[in-house]
């Protein structure tokens, strides 16, 4: 179930190249799950681990603000 959500997060992510080479990974509407690394694939692998870290942290102290607020949005008619 975790696993699934962050893929579900990971499928939503964006990443771009800068001018110096260096590329820049986020999940848009989520300031907390932004990262930056040398490649690609070191860039979507620390984004997956920010994105599982943020989700554990979270559900340790109960459910994350952000995944909150996007519960509430689909319970509303």
């Amino acid at each position: 179930m975790i696993s699934d959500f962050v893929q579900q997060l990971m499928e939503q992510a964006h990443f771009e190249q800068r001018s110096d080479g260096t590329y820049v990974g986020e999940v848009p509407g989520m300031e907390v799950a932004a990262v930056e690394a040398d490649t690609l694939e070191e860039c979507q692998e620390s984004l997956q681990a920010e994105l599982e870290q943020w989700l554990l942290f979270g559900l340790a102290g109960g459910i994350p603000d952000d995944l909150d607020d996007e519960e509430d949005a689909e319970e509303e008619p």
